[in-house]
C-alpha cells in the first residue's frame, strides 16, 4: 500500500468506533523475479530499496504503527526477500536497516512536494527534525530547501552519509 491506504483503514476504523485499533501494514515488498538475470544485476537492484524508501515513508506519515517486510526466507530468484537463498544480503538489506534506525520513534509532521517531481515527508525524532526526500525523476533532482542550521547530513539508502553545508540557509 501507501499512505492513501493508511489513511482508508483508520477512517474505517474511526467509523466503527475503534479508534485504538492500530493501523499495520504487513505484507510490504516490491516483488522483482530474477531469472535469468547474472548475478551482478541481482546484487545491484534498488526496485526493492526504492520501495521501501517511497511506499513505507509515506505509510508512517499516514498514521502506520507497524511496517512489516514481506520476504526474508532467501530465495533463489529473489522474489521480495532481501537476501537471496545462500543468505547474501540483497541492498534492500541495508536500506531495512538504516530506514528503521533512523525512522525509529520519529513522529510524522507533514508533506509536501517541491521540483519536478519531489516529495519530503517531515518526521521528528529526539527534538530534531527528519526529513526523507525522494524524487521521480530518473537521473535525480536538486530541490533547494531552506533549513535552520549550518549543514544538514544526508543518509542515502545504503547508509552512506555527507553533511552538506547550508549556504545562506539553503542546502
Amino acid at each position: 500500500g501507501n499512505g492513501v491506504g493508511v489513511e482508508e483503514a483508520r477512517a474505517d476504523l474511526d467509523t466503527y468506533g475503534l479508534a485504538r485499533v492500530g493501523v499495520w501494514e504487513n505484507e510490504s515488498c516490491a516483488f522483482v523475479i530474477q531469472w535469468d538475470r547474472p548475478g551482478l544485476e541481482i546484487v545491484s537492484e534498488t526496485e526493492r530499496s526504492k520501495w521501501v524508501l517511497n511506499r513505507w515513508t509515506d505509510e508512517l506519515a499516514a498514521g502506520c504503527e507497524k511496517l512489516i517486510y514481506f520476504g526474508g526466507e532467501g530465495d533463489a530468484i529473489a522474489n521480495g526477500d532481501y537476501m537471496l537463498a545462500d543468505f547474501t544480503p540483497l541492498p534492500t538489506a541495508a536500506t531495512l536497516a538504516v530506514f528503521a534506525a533512523k525512522t525509529f520513534d520519529a513522529r510524522p509532521l507533514g508533506v509536501f512536494s517541491a521540483g519536478k517531481a519531489g516529495r519530503f515527508h517531515v518526521f521528528e525524532r529526539n527534538g530534531k527534525a527528519l526529513l526523507a526526500a525522494a524524487s521521480d525523476v530518473k537521473e535525480g533532482e536538486e530541490v533547494p530547501l531552506a533549513v535552520g542550521a549550518a549543514s544538514v547530513r544526508v543518509t542515502d539508502y545504503q547508509g552512506n552519509e555527507t553533511d552538506v553545508p547550508a549556504v545562506d540557509g539553503i542546502v
